[in-house]
């Protein structure tokens, strides 16, 4: 059953006239502010905590995921600097082939 505060009020002032407003204070310290069904026991603090961790879990994969992605956007951009290299030897070859060519055949 759930007290109201009315209720809690009265009872507070009922209990100063009988142990004295110190001991009530004391004691109503020691009481949850809305009544008990307020407080998380144990097992709720579990379970927030598995549905936590489950969500963690749930962000964690989707980075995996996420990872896994621009790992291989990665190593395309790798295979088009390998491709890109290997043309600038090329061009740096033909360039140095018909140099030689134009040489050859303007002084030889």
């Amino acid at each position: 059953m759930a007290v109201s505060k009315g209720e809690r009020r009265r009872l507070m002032e009922a209990l100063v006239d009988v142990i004295g407003p110190e001991q009530t204070d004391t004691l109503f310290g020691h009481l949850p502010p809305d009544g008990w069904g307020e407080v998380a026991s144990k097992h709720d603090l579990d379970i927030l905590a598995a549905r936590t961790d489950a969500r963690f879990d749930a962000i964690d994969s989707r980075f995996d995921a996420i990872g896994s992605r621009f790992d291989a956007v990665g190593s395309r951009f790798d295979a088009i600097d390998a491709k890109i290299l290997a043309m600038q030897w090329m061009l740096g070859l033909l360039v140095l082939l018909v140099g030689a060519l134009l040489g050859t055949a303007i002084f030889g």
